[in-house]
């Protein structure tokens, strides 16, 4: 596939040796991607190389030739090991250059926690000639970018926190800018619950022919999702293939594009005093999504249990296993009461945990067509 109008490639490299151990989960690569795939950017490679100078230039001649912009995360720090713009600058063949502006900001940020200021903190100080320097309000490291041989390169410090910060006050404005005349890799997905992979992508794979786009399967359980991924010049072209496969899935469609549910119980769930729930079916997954959504429980009278009871408060969630096929649900949010039954009949071969998380989802899908 091939554009014939302009298009964005991306790729990321993470720093650290901290990460190829083990030691650290890379989540920067996967938070810069995200935002950047919706925007329509294409993202090819995601690298991962310990705080070795080779291994980084190794890491950059394989990204560049197959990217528009590459982005680097880590070793921006003052210590020994922090050697990111060094590295990168050399292989660019670009002077460093000392910024007095941000040295003042680092001594500053230094001073006011108590901090002592020393000489070799200044290395965070300079940066390649020409470069644009991305403030950091949560750090001492800026981040910096730079054109080179018709690239942008990226700059990153290592902690989440920090790069959120540089985001905020730079990189989100640059991004949305430069993408929005973008012949943008367009991503439609359908997150499917009831059949598993290979029977889909059976079903799948015969609406395909003669349409140029991209397919892929995740199994994320209990779902299973399909994507159809291509450039937003072959939109009319193949609008045809996106309505098929709508038709084609619907009888087992969860939701498409993105999960619903964080957004619906932060609606239904913000403005209410108490919550009770009852719970010895999914054993207490739905209250660590509740919490994993961002619902204040620590702020409303809170009450769970796996063992059901007489109930205490007015809102409640009661998840009740009645036999090996059956799960009965009463839920009561100001004022409204439904009870329904869910069966596991249909995925009966299915292994309990899946099971269990199959009906969690159907209850999220039934409160949010009726709640």
């Amino acid at each position: 596939m091939s554009a014939t109008s302009k298009s964005i490639t991306a790729s990321h490299i993470a720093v650290g040796s901290e990460l190829t151990s083990g030691q650290t989960l890379n989540t920067n690569s996967q938070f810069m991607a995200g935002y950047l795939q919706k925007r329509g950017v294409l993202n090819n490679y995601h690298l991962v190389v310990p705080d070795n100078k080779s291994l980084i230039i190794r890491a950059l001649d394989l990204c560049t030739p197959e990217s528009d912009w590459i982005f680097i995360y880590g070793g921006l720090g003052p210590t020994t090991d922090d050697f990111t713009r060094i590295v990168v600058s050399e292989w660019a063949n670009l002077s460093l250059e000392f910024h007095e502006p941000t040295w003042k900001y680092i001594k500053d940020s230094l001073t006011s926690r108590n901090y002592p200021v020393r000489e070799f903190q200044s290395q965070q100080a300079y940066f390649p000639k020409g470069a644009l320097i991305m403030p950091n309000s949560k750090g001492t490291a800026h981040g910096f970018c730079f054109s080179w041989n018709q690239k942008m390169f990226f700059l990153l410090p290592g902690p989440p926190k920090e790069i959120l910060s540089i985001c905020e006050n730079f990189l989100f404005e640059y991004i949305d800018q430069h993408t929005k005349n973008l012949n943008q890799w367009l991503t439609f997905s359908w997150n499917t619950l009831g059949q598993g992979e290979s029977e889909i992508a059976n079903q799948v794979e015969q609406e395909l022919i003669n349409f140029p786009v991209e397919v892929g399967y995740r199994v994320n359980q209990p779902y299973v999702e399909v994507k159809i991924s291509f450039f937003k010049e072959d939109l009319i072209k193949n609008t045809p293939l996106l309505e098929t496969i709508d038709s084609l899935l619907e009888p087992i469609l969860a939701y498409k594009q993105e999960a619903p549910f964080k957004d619906f119980f932060l609606r239904k769930l913000s403005s209410i005093k108490e919550l009770e729930i009852q719970d010895n079916f999914t054993f207490g997954l739905i209250y660590e999504d509740l919490k994993k959504w961002g619902i204040k429980l620590n702020e409303m009278n809170f009450i769970i249990s796996s063992q059901l009871r007489e109930i205490q408060l007015r809102n409640y969630f009661i998840i009740e296993k009645m036999d090996p096929e059956t799960v009965a649900i009463k839920i009561a949010i100001e004022n409204k009461i439904l009870s329904f039954e869910l069966k596991t009949t249909s995925v009966i071969s299915w292994s309990k945990e899946r099971k269990v998380l199959y009906i969690k989802e159907k209850i999220y899908l039934y409160l949010i067509k009726h709640l």
